[in-house]
C-alpha cells in the first residue's frame, strides 16, 4: 500500500490534503468499486490469476518506464509472430 500511496501523491497535488490513512481508505474504496464492476460485467473473480495473460508487480517500478518496455516487448513479439507465418 505504501508504494500506491506514494504513486498517488506523486501524480496528483490534491492528495496532499489527505493523510496516509485517509488516502489508503480512498484507494481501498476505489479498488472495491473496480472489483465490483469487473465481477458484475465479466462474471469472473477479480484478481484471479487465471483471468490474466500477464501479471506484473508494479510496487517498486517506474510505471512509465515499465509501460514503455512492455510496449517494446509486445511490438517485438508480434513482429516475430508475423514473420513466422
Amino acid at each position: 500500500m505504501e508504494s500506491r500511496i506514494k504513486r498517488c501523491r506523486d501524480r496528483e497535488e490534491d492528495h496532499d490534503r489527505y493523510n496516509d490513512k485517509q488516502l489508503a481508505r480512498r484507494i481501498r474504496n476505489i479498488d472495491k468499486k473496480r472489483r465490483d464492476y469487473y465481477e458484475y460485467y465479466t462474471g469472473l473473480k477479480w484478481g484471479d490469476k487465471d483471468n490474466y495473460d500477464v501479471m506484473i508487480n508494479t510496487s517498486n517500478a517506474d510505471i512509465k518506464k515499465l509501460a514503455h518496455n512492455l510496449a517494446l516487448f509486445i511490438k517485438d513479439a508480434t513482429r516475430e509472430e508475423e514473420e513466422s507465418k
